[in-house]
């Protein structure tokens, strides 16, 4: 198939983003059809419209698109900093890019910037992902009870979020460009660049505080100081934010070229590897089994065994922290609180 008849529609609100829209979507059609070395394309899924929104007042915009029944919970406040944008269909087929205004402070002058240009190429990523799985049934959790379904979309989250970076950190370099200090002359943009640089500095923090405040929610639910639901819903909230967390900044430290992320920064919090290292590798190679743009085929035969082994991965980390869920069947959930590790 020949990528120019891959071709969507590119609304533009109020000027965001200018032409750099237009150049980031030919580079997502690009790098599909150049990464995707089984030959595969995606013939019959093309990119849809996509509408790319400003927004002023970010969280009730996207509360708004979403409905009150739909997500009313939705806030931009996640671990490693605010939401810089979200990606959403729409009831005609197409998809709508919120933009947070906080990030465009400047207006149109920050369409040049290295991190407005990721965050193009991060979306389009998305809008691409959900297209490729439109229809599929393994998208939802084998387990029916709410912490089963809390834990598979944390996983399909963290998995979509980190190969949407790893494909905007590739095509970066191709799209954005920088002024060399040494030379003044103009030179390819990368990772180090961009905003995202400071989910280094924040993964520190997050490890160090960590390791006391989870082990010390479990015992406060172990002496009675909370009740069982209380903590169950605390975890699976943090724990969504961590590891999605963990797998923007995992993406990160490949980008900027790093060996072992591991050993980035004043890593030495034991809660690195108690918990968050056992949990993210087994996740991480379980997604490079698969091609980075997967096509339909590769998705409906790899995305079901992928999205087992993070759920799995998951459950590790929760059950490091003392929480075992067994599924009793149908909606039924057990839950044991031990002791942490």
């Amino acid at each position: 198939m020949d990528p120019a008849t891959f071709e969507p529609t590119v609304q533009i609100r109020d000027g965001v983003v200018g032409s750099r829209v237009a150049e980031a979507v030919t580079a997502i059609k690009a790098a599909h059809f150049a990464m995707d070395a089984t030959g595969k394309t995606l013939a019959d899924t093309p990119l849809p419209m996509v509408r790319w929104v400003l927004s002023k007042d970010f969280e009730a915009d996207v509360r708004a698109f979403l409905s009150a029944d739909a997500d009313a919970s939705f806030h931009a406040d996640r671990v490693g900093g605010r939401v810089a944008a979200k990606t959403m269909s729409d009831a005609n087929g197409g998809y709508v890019i919120f933009v947070n205004g906080e990030f465009l402070a400047d207006g149109e002058a920050q369409a040049e910037t290295p991190t407005l240009v990721f965050l193009m190429l991060h979306e389009l990523a998305h809008v691409l992902q959900y297209a490729t799985r439109e229809g599929s049934t393994y998208e939802h959790s084998s387990s029916p009870g709410s912490i089963g379904r809390a834990l598979h979309n944390t996983a399909r989250y963290a998995i979509d979020e980190w190969r949407a970076d790893d494909l905007a950190y590739f095509l970066l370099p191709h799209l954005a460009v920088v002024t060399d200090i040494e030379t003044g002359q103009p030179t390819p943009a990368s990772a180090v660049h961009t905003d995202n640089i400071g989910y280094l500095a924040t993964m520190e923090d997050v490890t160090r505080q960590l390791y006391p405040r989870l082990r010390d929610r479990v015992q406060d639910y172990r002496i009675h100081h909370i009740s069982l639901e209380q903590l169950v819903d605390e975890l699976v909230t943090e724990t969504f934010s961590l590891v999605v967390f963990v797998a923007h900044w995992h993406a990160l430290c490949q980008a900027l070229g790093a060996e072992d992320p591991w050993a980035i920064g004043d890593l030495s919090s034991p809660a690195v590897n108690l918990y968050l290292r056992p949990m993210w590798t087994p996740i991480l190679e379980a997604i490079n089994a698969l091609p980075k743009i997967p096509s339909r085929v590769d998705a409906a035969a790899g995305e079901p065994e992928l999205l087992d082994a993070a759920v799995e991965a998951i459950q590790l980390f929760l059950a490091a922290l003392g929480i075992a869920i067994d599924h009793l069947g149908g909606m039924q959930e057990y839950v044991h609180v031990d002791a942490p590790s």
